[in-house]
C-alpha cells in the first residue's frame, strides 16, 4: 500500500505536460484522474502546475471514451493517435 500512495503522491506533483500512452481512464481508475487534477493547481512546494494531458487513443471508441470524460479533467486534455506515434 505505501508504494501506491508514493506513486498517488509523485503523480499529484507533476508539472507541465503529461503523456499518457496505453491507458485508457477505465472505470477503476477515478484516483488517477484525481492525482493528475492535484497537480493542476500551483504550490509554492512545485513552483508549478501541469497544464495539459495528451492522451493516447487507438480507435473511435477510445476517442469516445475520452470525449466522455474528459470533463472530469481540470486541465486541458489533447488527444492524439496512438498508432502514429513511434516511440522506441
Amino acid at each position: 500500500m505505501h508504494e501506491n500512495m508514493h506513486c498517488y503522491d509523485k503523480l499529484s506533483k507533476i508539472t507541465g505536460s503529461l503523456v499518457t500512452f496505453g491507458f485508457n481512464f477505465g472505470e477503476y481508475d477515478d484516483h488517477i484522474i484525481e492525482a493528475i487534477n492535484n497537480a493542476c493547481f500551483f504550490s509554492d512546494e512545485r513552483k508549478g502546475k501541469l497544464y495539459s494531458i495528451y492522451i493516447g487513443v487507438y480507435s473511435a471508441s477510445d476517442e469516445n471514451h475520452i470525449n466522455k470524460i474528459k470533463s472530469k479533467f481540470k486541465c486541458k486534455v489533447n488527444l492524439f493517435d496512438a498508432k502514429t506515434v513511434q516511440f522506441w
